[in-house]
């Protein structure tokens, strides 16, 4: 195999987080590397992998991925939670640094939408309901490519025995 010159390899990593209007908030976190090597022989130092994983774990309260994954993966989410549901959408591109390029065949979440919510009264009625959903769209760019819809309605109907036994 072809080794890598030094003059093109690298390593590019943030992440941002950032309130959005209408109750939004958005975390981008990216992490990318030329190759799977990088991360074993760039570990120590001041922007090496361990000093990067302790500031951003102390700043965002979210790690990196661990050194020896050779997938490295990014993220873009918009979150919204109020009351009684939350809203996440977003997307995860997986960078695969075995590859280099060659080909791809790891699936990417671009998009997702999940929408889920707590358990609540219906009306004035004895029965409550939960949802939990969600949609991908699967990427790669060699292979199937497709989507999914997960929708899981429940109903509750709660009873109490005494103070010691609930339905």
């Amino acid at each position: 195999t072809d080794k890598i010159k030094d003059s093109d390899r690298y390593r590019f990593r943030m992440k941002h987080d950032q309130a959005m209007p209408f109750g939004f908030s958005g975390k981008i976190d990216i992490d990318m590397a030329s190759d799977g090597d990088y991360l074993h022989e760039f570990r120590e130092g001041y922007a090496g992998f361990d000093k990067t994983e302790a500031y951003f774990n102390k700043t965002f309260v979210r790690e990196l991925d661990d050194y020896n994954d050779p997938i490295r993966v990014s993220s873009l989410c918009l979150n919204k939670i109020g009351e009684a549901y939350s809203l996440n959408a977003g997307a995860r591109w997986y960078d695969d640094t075995i590859s280099q390029g060659n080909t791809d065949v790891v699936l990417h979440k671009l998009p997702f939408v999940r929408f889920n919510s707590l358990k609540q009264k219906i009306l004035k009625t004895p029965f409550y309901w939960k949802l939990s959903s969600e949609y991908t769209y699967f990427y790669k760019a060699d292979g199937p490519k497709g989507h999914r819809a997960d929708i899981y309605p429940r109903f509750f109907l709660p009873k109490r025995f005494g103070n010691y036994v609930a339905i």
